[in-house]
């Protein structure tokens, strides 16, 4: 072990990874202040400024970190209603969590109605017909709709998604 394993666990103290809240990026060196203080001594004679790669990869993480997020904060919320055996075409929903064991099956226009976040977490596969629609109504917003399937998802020809 290391000096700071040591202290902790003197201690009884123990590190345990947990998901980012605050991400500081320094995107150069270039500044209009000179401050003995700056950590990382920027100034206005400093010219290096982050690349464009690095950029992409800081992005890129942040991305693959909300949707590992995404996926997991619906995995673990609580159902609102088992829909197991029922299919989603012709179906008006507000939002909540719907939940179905095994398959889903879209065969027609699914309309989701209200402003809050829909959630679809399905066991196994999703299958919608063709000319399969999911129709966003009074403040629903695709950007609210997250659909967790367990194995594959096949989408129907002219099928409009939304999630």
């Amino acid at each position: 072990m290391n000096q700071f394993s040591d202290r902790l666990a003197a201690e009884g103290l123990k590190l345990r990874r947990a998901r980012p809240e605050i991400l500081q990026v320094n995107v150069g060196k270039l500044c209009n202040l000179t401050c003995v203080h700056c950590h990382v001594n920027a100034g206005p004679k400093r010219k290096e400024i982050m690349t464009r790669a690095t950029i992409d990869r800081i992005i890129d993480w942040l991305a693959k970190n909300d949707l590992t997020t995404a996926y997991n904060d619906a995995a673990n919320a609580p159902s609102t209603s088992d829909k197991t055996g029922v299919n989603l075409g012709g179906l008006d929903l507000v939002p909540g969590v719907y939940t179905f064991s095994s398959s889903a099956q879209l065969t027609g226009p699914l309309t989701l109605s209200g402003n809050g976040v829909f959630i679809f977490r399905i066991g196994s596969t999703l299958t919608t017909a063709s000319n399969s629609s999911v129709l966003l109504t009074n403040g629903a917003q695709a950007c609210a709709v997250y659909w967790q399937v367990g194995s594959s998802a096949t989408l129907g020809t002219s099928t409009s998604f939304s999630g």
